[in-house]
């Protein structure tokens, strides 16, 4: 959101003082492109800065292209149709934004599902099941497997295995923690696939840039740099 919010106001002076856009859309989808790029590369053991930077280059190339997009409708329309291309255009933006999310999360789940059939047959799934509490275990997605891998879960399944006899515990406890492990495992996996997805769109969005067709902008004179 930062790299987002500073990078559309500085965008908004350049074009108010070049007069031009069509470069600020490439270099934009670029930047973007890149970021979206950087995430597919995260792993388990990515700390929070790892995670940081990659969102802000997102951000930050996201920035500059979005309101630009506005710009160029609103440019290539007479005043009197001002109303209906600034809705239209944002109309458009949220009907792409609802289908991508739906679509790419039903391909993460898929993804996932399918990695996650080697963790039914994980030793802690049976030991579950024997001490009662395999049920939460049975039916493994991405819903089910947040709650599992969420810091409070943990601490409650671990309290848990801690109430069986001694001779059980720490085979319980170790079989528990290679589960989570096979977990991360699977949801890295899966994201950074979706991210490669992503990022492909987002070149084909870098290419089909420049295809647009850049207008004079209305009652503007540009202004040489550095003036």
């Amino acid at each position: 959101v930062l790299g987002l919010t500073v990078s559309s106001i500085v965008v908004g002076q350049l074009v108010n003082k070049t007069g031009k856009y069509k470069m600020f859309v490439i270099v934009g989808l670029a930047i973007a492109s890149i970021g979206v790029f950087s995430l597919s590369t995260l792993t388990t053991t990515s700390g929070y800065w790892d995670l940081a930077w990659r969102m802000g280059l997102a951000g930050l190339g996201l920035g500059v292209a979005m309101p630009i997009f506005s710009l160029a409708v609103q440019n290539a329309l007479p005043q009197s149709d001002l109303g209906a291309a600034t809705s239209s255009t944002q109309l458009f933006r949220s009907i792409g934004g609802t289908v991508g999310l739906a679509i790419m999360g039903g391909i993460l789940n898929n993804l996932l599902v399918n990695k996650l059939v080697d963790a039914k047959n994980e030793p802690f799934i049976a030991i579950a099941q024997q001490s009662g509490h395999g049920e939460q275990f049975s039916n493994l997605d991405i819903n089910s497997i947040q709650g599992i891998l969420s810091p409070d879960a943990q601490v409650g399944i671990t309290n848990q295995l801690q109430q069986l006899p001694p001779a059980a515990q720490q085979q319980a406890l170790d079989s528990f923690h290679h589960f989570v492990g096979t977990l991360q495992g699977a949801l890295a996996s899966s994201l950074t696939q979706i991210f490669m997805v992503s990022a492909a769109v987002m070149i084909l969005a870098f290419i089909v840039s420049f295809s647009l067709k850049e207008l004079p902008l209305k009652h503007h004179d540009a202004v040489p740099m550095g003036e």
